[in-house]
């Protein structure tokens, strides 16, 4: 029996994250604009949405995907991991879809249909 081998490994990219940093980094200018009113809300604000932001980041970060010759591994998690297996012999078709903004950067989604 032949000796299972990594074809691929990869992770997510932070494309993913594209519009909600572009949203939450309007709402840190909006926090420095009202620094200049009121020091202390402000300053919980712009904290808080610092630490959505690093969430955000660190969500996509820990994704990550290896395929062997035998099966796909999906492991995610920030502070626990979980670790999905699906056996190669159970797809029965692949789809790539890749949006405009995704084709852009390279990227695409693999949609898998298993049995």
């Amino acid at each position: 029996m032949p000796q299972e081998q990594t074809v691929l490994s990869a992770s997510s990219s932070q494309v993913l994250n594209f519009w909600a940093f572009m949203l939450l980094g309007a709402c840190q200018l909006a926090g420095a604009y009202l620094m200049l009113f009121y020091a202390i809300p402000a300053l919980v604000w712009m904290l808080a949405v610092a630490l959505v932001m690093l969430w955000k980041y660190l969500a996509v970060r820990c994704q990550h995907y290896e395929l062997t010759t035998e099966r796909l591994k999906t492991q995610t998690g920030i502070f626990s991991k979980t670790t999905q297996e699906l056996e190669l012999y159970r797809v029965k078709d692949i789809l790539f879809e890749q949006p405009f903004f995704l084709r852009l950067f390279g990227l695409g989604h693999v949609v898998l249909m298993t049995s």
